[in-house]
């Protein structure tokens, strides 16, 4: 049986590079002090098509690992010969990430993307750490992890997007985009019953967040612009597809006020409340 698949793109936001030592206590913090406690509406563009997309307990916790500056802009699609991170080849991407990993001596000479800091990192850390009360509802569980061959989210860097042509996308602000290849739940968790594991093994494919280290002046991106990119984007992998309408909530283009709002967090409630025809 082979399981039908779709590949989703999302963009909209830069996430910072994440490396896994004393930071975290204080990301960790972070995430509490943001964490949404007033309710509030859903907004229906978290679905795509009509349609719901979330990861299933199965798959958790979600293993998360975030690269630390590296790029992978040198990489070539062999049909353009451009780098294999146009902007026209996102639905490429999770499987040129899977190969990148996969292949030891590529992996370990990638390039550090241009204007990347430190201070981008812990920004991104914090950003992934606003959704971390959902795990004290029991709605969902990830981690970050600091092995790529175990990673369900993988997060690289770019110091500028480029399509299909090569060339630097200037006159606009994204700062982020993420692919998601995405198959029906139904059929997963049916052979997941029947104890097909390597059916499922071959059939997922990593979420990828490529993110922006500097702004289209080439000044690198500031700490608070990377942590509610970050946030944002994260936001993205975990389900919510489209943006909301409202411009004080972070998975709006605005990003609002940088930290998941009320809106945002009754949207991904309901979301991981309700069964969702697509998983990552």
């Amino acid at each position: 049986m082979k399981a039908r698949s779709d590949v989703w793109i999302v963009s909209a936001a830069v996430i910072g590079l994440v490396t896994f030592s004393a930071p975290v206590g204080a990301a960790r913090q972070a995430a509490k002090r943001s964490t949404p406690t007033t309710a509030a509406a859903i907004y229906p563009q978290y679905r795509k098509n009509g349609q719901s997309v979330r990861w299933i307990r199965e798959q958790m916790p979600i293993k998360v690992w975030i690269a630390r500056g590296l790029t992978l802009d040198g990489i070539p699609d062999p049909v353009s010969g451009n780098p294999i991170t146009n902007t026209a080849n996102t639905s490429g991407w999770p499987d040129a990430v899977m190969n990148v990993v996969q292949n030891q001596q590529q992996f370990s000479t990638l390039p550090i993307a241009e204007l990347y800091s430190e201070e981008q990192y812990m920004a991104a850390l914090q950003g992934i750490y606003n959704w971390k009360f959902l795990e004290k509802e029991g709605l969902l569980n990830y981690e970050l992890t600091e092995n790529p061959d175990e990673a369900d989210i993988y997060v690289f860097w770019t110091d500028n997007f480029v399509h299909k042509l090569g060339l630097a996308l200037l006159e606009n602000d994204t700062r982020g985009i993420t692919a998601k290849y995405l198959l029906p739940t139904s059929v997963v968790k049916q052979a997941i019953a029947r104890n097909d594991l390597e059916l499922v093994r071959r059939s997922l494919k990593p979420v990828v967040i490529l993110l922006r280290t500097a702004g289209p002046d080439r000044v690198p991106l500031p700490f608070n612009k990377v942590k509610a990119a970050s946030a944002h984007e994260f936001g993205h992998a975990l389900g919510i597809d489209g943006h909301s309408p409202y411009p004080t909530d972070l998975m709006s283009l605005s990003y609002g006020r940088g930290v998941v709002s009320a809106n945002d967090a009754a949207t991904i409630r309901y979301l991981y409340r309700n069964p969702a025809e697509l998983m990552p």
